[in-house]
């Protein structure tokens, strides 16, 4: 079940970011979040991102460079944010490197601007409720 809910998740990113995430804000570092804090296997991650990375390169740009450079640096960020915790820094960290370089490659710095500070409203809200429960 845990899989489908990756599939459906992972689609449902891929699809935003698509169509919307240069003009608005892009979905896959939130999503990637929530993911990190509810699904605890490392599969899952890597799961999440290897679909991301297949739909979203395969419809937006094609399967080159870029996607393997966008896979390659989701598990390298995932690994770095394993250990840093679930602060805020290490928090803002994880979601603008992958906001930074999907920003990158579609030329659009509002949506990297308009990400973080979504990432960071939505830590106050309630990502800092699921991390600690206060």
């Amino acid at each position: 079940m845990k899989y489908f809910i990756v599939l459906v998740m992972a689609i449902i990113s891929a699809s935003w970011d698509r169509w919307m995430g240069e003009f608005l804000f892009f979905s896959f570092p939130i999503i990637s979040l929530y993911t990190s804090k509810f699904l605890d296997n490392q599969i899952y991650k890597v799961l999440l991102g290897l679909i991301f990375t297949i739909i979203y390169f395969s419809t937006r740009f094609s399967l080159g460079f870029f996607s393997i450079a966008f896979f390659i640096c989701y598990i390298l960020i995932i690994e770095i944010a394993s250990f840093l915790g679930t602060k805020y820094l290490s928090t803002l960290f994880f979601s603008g490197a992958l906001a930074l370089f999907l920003s990158f490659i579609n030329y659009s710095l509002f949506s990297f601007v308009s990400t973080i500070i979504l990432v960071s409203i939505l830590y106050f809200i309630n990502l800092r409720l699921m991390f600690y429960e206060k």
